[in-house]
């Protein structure tokens, strides 16, 4: 069986083989719902593999994931709240926060974002190949530190 960690590999060979791809997230958007709503025309005309979760299956642990094509067990971003040793502290790798605090904190402590990358991301090396490629999300996502780092490359539209 395929799993979640796999999709990125995906979306570069079928756009290496000319293809066309549009990926669409749905967090926590499982395979029982889908089945749930199979009668909906839109859901018909889906092609649907079904994907082995990451352990754990948490939105941190699945979105460096798709942005960066690395599993869970490469990236390290596993959980909401994470020990980070240089820090000494306990952070919100999405809000750049100290846990507690408020979003962006450790932005004004002058901590570099770059830190919490694993690597370039997917639409950085789409871009290097002479692929464009454009993200859509809520902008509170699209405007964070975290997907400045996670969506480089990407042409950004937020809504």
């Amino acid at each position: 069986m395929r799993t979640f960690a796999d999709i990125t590999g995906e979306v570069e060979r079928r756009l290496a083989a000319g293809e066309r791809v549009a990926l669409v997230l749905l967090d926590a958007f499982g395979l029982r719902f889908l089945e749930r709503h199979d009668d909906h025309p839109l859901v018909r005309l889906l092609d649907v593999t079904p994907l082995q979760t990451q352990t754990p299956s948490t939105t941190t642990a699945h979105i460096p994931t798709l942005h960066f094509g690395m599993p869970v067990t490469e990236h390290g971003l596993y959980e909401w709240n994470l020990y980070e040793p240089s820090l000494n502290a306990v952070i919100v790798p999405f809000l750049f926060a100290r846990a507690g605090e408020k979003p962006g904190s450790l932005l004004k402590e002058g901590f570099d974002v770059q830190r919490l990358s694993p690597g370039p991301s997917l639409y950085r090396r789409l871009e290097a190949g002479g692929i464009r490629s454009a993200s859509f999300g809520p902008d509170r996502i699209a405007g964070s530190p975290f997907g400045s780092v996670a969506l480089d490359g990407s042409s950004m539209h937020p809504f």
